[in-house]
């Protein structure tokens, strides 16, 4: 329930770490929201390499640093990471909207969701590249106008339905974190 994320420096630290350890360990990093005192990913595991061993390198890393830049000692994260398997593409549509609308409060909920800089919203609407794979969402999305079906889709409400005939192939190696 602690901050673990203090300034810009230590979010960039943390993406750049991210994008370091999924080339690393070939996981593919479909969606990802930075908050004050925690962090949601999505990813897919494309290699033999288990996501465990990826989120280790990267807590481990991100931890050493923390300590080091802020004279501090111990553990920054408490616990151990909880993760979910994504069973189905309903599910994985949910939480990549979960995810992009998390910092609704942070930033006020009449506010554009771009105006929240650390999350992959912004690569979804082609306004970000980087090492956030969209292609594996936005194929669900019209193929004339993805960017903004997606837009509609994560601005809706949460309790709106995702079409479950459009949805319907199982997504084994995704977890959400």
């Amino acid at each position: 329930k602690q901050d673990i994320f203090f300034i810009n420096s230590d979010r960039l630290r943390f993406l750049k770490r991210t994008e370091q350890y999924s080339k690393k360990f070939d996981v593919s990093v479909i969606a990802y929201c930075l908050m004050p005192n925690h962090f949601h990913l999505i990813l897919k595991q494309e290699g033999e390499t288990s996501l465990g061993h990826f989120l280790r390198h990267l807590l481990v890393s991100y931890a050493m640093y923390i300590n080091k830049k802020y004279e501090r000692v111990g553990p920054i994260f408490q616990g151990r990471f909880k993760a979910k398997l994504i069973t189905d593409d309903s599910y994985m549509m949910q939480l990549v909207r979960y995810i992009h609308q998390n910092p609704k409060e942070l930033i006020g909920s009449k506010t554009d969701l771009l105006f929240y800089e650390w999350s992959s919203y912004p690569n979804y609407l082609g306004l970000k590249k980087d090492f956030v794979k969209t292609d594996f969402v936005l194929k669900y999305f019209s193929k004339k106008d993805p960017a903004s079906d997606f837009k509609k889709f994560c601005e809706a409400g949460m309790t709106e339905k995702v079409e479950r005939s459009n949805l319907s192939r199982s997504r084994p190696g995704l977890e959400h974190l």
